[in-house]
């Protein structure tokens, strides 16, 4: 899913509970179902955020919002994590090709009478990224973080982004 966007005066309470039901709260009830199993075994957890909860958007109030809900949680769990030996860590995906990317992508090709490939390098462009994200980009980087050889990062955010965000 996805919480939605536009203009912030023209989005209901319901679309802010429905944004947060749907990414916060998931995060929080998966995370209180997996930790026994991962306290008990020692295990590490990486969440999925999102580099909207570092570069605020005035068409994505909600999701930026959850985005940086969804960070703080990731920060409290890790200090919790330390004492009960599950390591927790966190990436903030950019432009990635995802069904829902492509969505946007199918929506500029029509509209603007664009090849994909066209429209993936204005995207690019536009954001000020290196190139468009591919899945495996993030799969491999999640892999490393939930790994034995990442034993020492815990507490971390990662940003994988094509150097979107910005901020420190």
């Amino acid at each position: 899913g996805a919480t939605k966007r536009g203009d912030f005066f023209s989005l209901t309470e319901e679309d802010f509970q429905d944004g947060f039901a749907l990414k916060f709260h998931g995060a929080v009830r998966m995370t209180r179902a997996a930790w026994p199993y991962l306290k008990a075994a020692g295990g590490a957890m990486v969440n999925i955020i999102g580099v909207g909860a570092r570069n605020p958007s005035p068409d994505f109030t909600i999701g930026g919002s959850v985005n940086a809900a969804c960070a703080n949680f990731a920060k409290a769990m890790a200090q919790i994590g330390t004492r009960d030996g599950v390591r927790v860590n966190a990436v903030h995906p950019g432009l990635v090709r995802t069904d829902r990317l492509m969505v946007w992508v199918r929506q500029a090709m029509e509209k603007d009478g664009l090849d994909e490939a066209s429209v993936l390098a204005r995207m690019a462009a536009d954001s000020e990224t290196t190139r468009i994200g591919e899945v495996e980009d993030i799969a491999a980087l999640v892999a490393f973080l939930a790994s034995p050889e990442a034993s020492f990062i815990h507490g971390s955010i990662v940003d994988i982004d094509g150097g979107r965000a910005r901020g420190m």
